[in-house]
């Protein structure tokens, strides 16, 4: 009884979503589904099962985003240890580089990781969370700005 009615909840759930997909297709471009179940990929052309390739391309974006995290904590420590006039001002900061190269290679996926990057180091440098997220902010910005100035006219690379 119990296998025959996760079937048939699985069943409602894939007709209910595939009516939403049809209804709704510049919203979303793909629907995972994961009800009792393998997951399945609702796209314009109809439903099939989402591979084990699928995880191993979320691990390896995963661990691409936290290397980044990472690259940028430890430019930003590097500095604050060794570049700052106690601990305020640095006259180079290596971490907008990193940004900005990222961002222009990788594409705007990445900002995730280095915005997880730039609140771990003002967090780590500031007390207070606010000016460590106004600084990460302005971080964030320069380096979308800084994407945008060099991009916009050639839209076909980025």
């Amino acid at each position: 009884m119990q296998l025959h009615l996760n079937a048939t909840l699985r069943i409602k759930t894939l007709i209910i979503c595939y009516i939403l997909a049809i209804n709704n297709k510049a919203a979303s471009n793909h629907l995972r589904i994961s009800q009792y179940g393998p997951q399945y990929d609702m796209n314009a052309n109809g439903l099939s099962a989402i591979s084990k390739h699928t995880t191993l391309n979320n691990s390896i974006e995963w661990l691409k985003q936290s290397g980044i995290a990472m690259l940028y904590l430890i430019l930003g420590s590097a500095i604050h240890h060794y570049f700052t006039n106690n601990g305020i001002v640095s006259a180079i900061w290596p971490g907008s580089g990193l940004a900005l190269a990222v961002l222009l290679i990788g594409g705007k996926r990445y900002i995730w990781g280095i915005l997880f990057g730039a609140l771990l180091v003002n967090m780590h440098a500031n007390d207070s969370l606010w000016v460590a997220g106004g600084i990460t902010l302005a971080s964030i910005s320069e380096a979308l700005f800084g994407v945008w100035m060099l991009t916009r006219y050639n839209q076909t690379t980025y």
